[in-house]
């Protein structure tokens, strides 16, 4: 009897181990989909397409873009998550799932157990940046103008739960401002139109747009731990004491339960895609620089992020919705 369950036993690991293999000779078999939480045309949606041909090399299947804005990401974000494991439903997000914890109400899912990131795709710094039609040019002359008019400087961001909005709150509470904070729904593309055409005074943009519409708006400080090269005379939050991240970091991220066969195949798609010179120019001409961490550094970025701006949430007294 104990021998026969022992065989028992030994066939079904053997099954499992071999299922385990066939998962991974397998995949992907079928189309991928890619969830973003920003709409058409923001930073996760022209990265993908920047990557997409060299993937679909390693991949052997067309990826789908599938943009799903609103709700600060929470609509994008429970979609992967109810997704099955099987490689085929991923997510591509900005920082704004870190929010997630700290933002959303009832939420039924956790950011960070329940969709482990695989890899930092890439990153980029933000700086904040002014319309040019308004009076002030640096940092210092925007808080001096927003003092002597409160309530009458409007920044852009893309939802309440969002890290745009927290500088705005953080810049607020150091500086006496009354910053007025106006939500986007598609994110970065009607944000920033809305500053360059001077319906906001203030948003975030990534430095390649700040570079390509210089003669719209004026960078006044950047995330970052330093000075950028391009831009020698815009200080970092941090030297404006402010609270200080890098930037934003893209990571793809799957279902809990993903088998590691098919996080390995996909990891190696991202990173043939990074590694070439092509797909790294047409990144830079979006502002960002090529990363393609292991799965274990993306893991323990975004839980730090995660408790960065759940601390900043409940500093500034934000209530999940």
């Amino acid at each position: 009897m104990f021998m026969r369950q022992t065989a028992v036993a030994i066939i079904a690991l053997f099954t499992l181990l071999l299922s385990g293999h066939s998962t991974a000779q397998a995949y992907p078999d079928k189309p991928i989909r890619v969830i973003t939480n920003l709409a058409a045309a923001a930073t996760p949606d022209n990265m993908m397409r920047v990557m997409s041909p060299a993937m679909i090399g390693v991949l052997g299947q067309p990826i789908v873009m599938d943009n799903r804005p609103g709700a600060s990401g929470r609509i994008a974000f429970e979609s992967v998550a109810r997704s099955a494991p099987d490689g085929y439903t991923v997510l591509v997000s900005n920082q704004n799932l870190a929010t997630a914890k700290a933002f959303m109400k009832d939420l039924t899912f956790d950011p960070v157990s329940d969709l482990p990131p695989i890899s930092i795709i890439a990153s980029t710094p933000l700086m904040y940046a002014a319309n040019n039609q308004q009076p002030y040019k640096t940092f210092a002359d925007m808080v001096t103008f927003a003092k002597a008019n409160p309530g009458k400087v409007f920044q852009g961001h893309g939802g309440v739960q969002t890290t745009q909005n927290l500088f705005m709150l953080a810049i607020n509470q150091k500086y006496g401002t009354q910053l007025t904070g106006v939500p986007y729904k598609g994110g970065s593309p009607q944000m920033w139109m809305a500053a360059y055409t001077n319906e906001t005074q203030l948003s975030f943009f990534t430095e390649a747009a700040v570079a390509q519409n210089a003669a719209r708006i004026t960078p006044i400080a950047t995330t970052g731990d330093h000075r950028l090269p391009a831009f020698p005379n815009v200080p970092t939050f941090n030297e404006l004491g402010l609270p200080s991240v890098i930037g934003v970091e893209y990571m793809m991220h799957v279902p809990k339960g993903t088998p590691q066969p098919i996080i390995d195949k996909m990891r190696a798609a991202i990173n043939a895609a990074l590694a070439r010179d092509d797909v790294k120019d047409a990144l830079k001409k979006f502002g960002l620089s090529a990363v393609g961490s292991t799965a274990a550094v993306a893991q323990q970025r975004h839980g730090q992020y995660t408790q960065f701006f759940t601390e900043q949430a409940r500093q500034f007294n934000i209530e999940p919705e």
